[in-house]
Parts: structure tokens; C-alpha cells; sequence
């Protein structure tokens, strides 16, 4: 016997979050309801899963408002470093990963290191550009220049 639920989490070969989908009773009430990855489907359920659905909305709105202000200040910062050169003319060491992040501390930006796309480090002298994923869609610049000591 089939039955209609509600699934609160992605599930293989069976839906995504929120979808309403019919099962074998025995997979529901054995499998997916106890480990609270579905309700059942009816009129309390839907409308709680509908309360849910607003709130998510509400909290990626947020998010992507956030995304986009982080990513407007970035466009206004330029991040200086200094390092040594050495006897043939090239950069000692790299500016981090870590580095950039503490800088950009100061100006109250605050990133991960997690968000950084291109795993290239700063090992040059001059502007460098690197880009970060702020949200889905929203990538934002770090301009950082490196002069010499």
C-alpha cells in the first residue's frame, strides 16, 4: 500500500525537500518518519512545511542582501601588503589566505576561508585579484596589491 508524505530532507530516487511523494507504507512509517526525514501528508503537516518554506525564504533573502553588501565593500578595498624581494627580483614567501582574511577584518569584512574560489596564493609583486563566492551566483573581488619592503 501506498501513501502520501512529505519529505523534510533530499532523498535518492525519491525527492526533494518539500516535495509530496507516495511511498510504501512499510518505507514511511518504518523508515522515513521515525528518523524525521517526512511527515505525512495532510492539512496540518502541508501547512507547517508552508511556514517552513516562508521562514527559508525569509533567511536566503537575508543571506543574499548580505552577500551583495559584502561584495559592494570589497569593490571599495584595496588590501597592502609588503614583502622582500629577493636577489633575482621575485617575492619572498606569500601573502595567505589567513593574512587577507585578518586584514579584512579591519574593515569589518568577515569571510572564510572556505569562500575563496581560485586556491592561488598572492606570490607577486603588484595587484592581484582574487575572487570569493559569497552566495550562490554572487562572487565578489579582493584587490590586493604587494609592494616592495
Amino acid at each position: 500500500m501506498k501513501i502520501k508524505i512529505i519529505l523534510l530532507e533530499n532523498i535518492k530516487k525519491i525527492g526533494k525537500k518539500y516535495d509530496i511523494v507516495e511511498v510504501s507504507s512499510g518505507y514511511a512509517y518504518n523508515f522515513l518518519i521515525p528518523k524525521k526525514s517526512a511527515l505525512l501528508f495532510n492539512k496540518k503537516n502541508l501547512n507547517f512545511i508552508k511556514k517552513e518554506q516562508q521562514k527559508e525564504s525569509i533567511k536566503i533573502d537575508h543571506q543574499i542582501e548580505s552577500a551583495n553588501k559584502i561584495k559592494l565593500k570589497l569593490e571599495s578595498v584595496i588590501l597592502k601588503f609588503s614583502a622582500k624581494k629577493s636577489p633575482n627580483g621575485k617575492m619572498i614567501g606569500i601573502i595567505s589566505d589567513k593574512q587577507i582574511i585578518e586584514e579584512l577584518k579591519k574593515f569589518n569584512i568577515i569571510i572564510d576561508k572556505k569562500q575563496f574560489i581560485d586556491k592561488k596564493s598572492v606570490d607577486t609583486f603588484g595587484e592581484s585579484v582574487l575572487k570569493l563566492k559569497l552566495f550562490t551566483n554572487i562572487i565578489g573581488k579582493i584587490k590586493v596589491f604587494v609592494e616592495e619592503k
